[in-house]
């Protein structure tokens, strides 16, 4: 990747609808999300999951795990991103939403 990336998505179910790849490095991609409460900022590490929503009450908030899927939030939608691997400034992501429940 040579230079920022927008990733749009199209779920209704989440308050959101993209996120920016600031930075890819060998360590981890840079991920930013903007949001009506706040611009969250997280680096994912190879291996690792990061789970992204807001809600108008609470506010926005990341949950990070590098031991599978993060623990999920009752009542939100949330975004998955999954950094699989990190090869020459490349990174191959999994994208996924987790429903509310």
């Amino acid at each position: 990747m040579s230079k920022p990336v927008t990733i749009k998505l199209s779920d209704a179910r989440l308050d959101f609808s993209s996120f920016r790849i600031k930075k890819v490095g060998a360590d981890g991609v840079e991920i930013f999300v903007p949001s009506a409460t706040r611009t969250l900022r997280v680096t994912v590490k190879k291996g690792c999951t990061v789970a992204f929503s807001e809600g108008s009450s609470i506010g926005s908030w990341i949950i990070e795990s590098c031991f599978g899927p993060p623990v999920s939030t009752p009542g939100f939608a949330e975004q998955l991103v999954t950094v699989e691997d990190i090869t020459d400034g490349t990174a191959i992501l999994n994208l996924k939403i987790r429903r509310a429940r």
